[in-house]
């Protein structure tokens, strides 16, 4: 089993998911990438992310770890998962997702609309063979 400091990869982020975006994306995600020595993308909305990152002293693609990559819409809480799914083709949840059915992610992190962050992953990233339904993490103990 590898340990923190052994992973490797990149990690999509959804910039736009949670309550208080981005600024609890941005913080985690740096953090992760200095700590654990993944690669971030963040995926959001370029006049929201953008100034939040050059606060924390990003300045380039690759600076600190991170990548950002825009999105121009954004998938509230309490949207419909159908509506979502179909209609915010540019949301930051369906950019990560495509991120990582193109292979140029490992994985897909959203604080966001967890019935859309379901539904998003089965249709554009897909379902291994033989699993029906996609997965969700939790920290235990709860």
């Amino acid at each position: 089993m590898k340990t923190a400091q052994q992973l490797t990869g990149k990690v999509v982020v959804d910039a736009m998911g949670s309550d208080g975006a981005p600024h609890p994306e941005i913080d985690g995600s740096l953090a992760a990438a200095r700590d654990f020595r993944i690669g971030i993308i963040l995926v959001g909305q370029p006049e929201r992310v953008e100034p939040e990152l050059r606060r924390c002293g990003w300045r380039r693609q690759g600076d600190k770890g991170i990548e950002f990559v825009a999105a121009e819409e954004v998938i509230g809480m309490d949207e419909p998962v159908a509506t979502a799914v179909r209609r915010k083709r540019r949301s930051s949840l369906r950019v990560g997702a495509r991120l990582v059915a193109d292979g140029r992610a490992d994985g897909l992190v959203s604080a966001g609309n967890t019935g859309a962050a379901m539904a998003t992953a089965k249709m554009v990233v897909g379902m291994l063979p033989g699993v029906d339904r996609p997965a969700l993490a939790a920290l235990v103990p709860t």
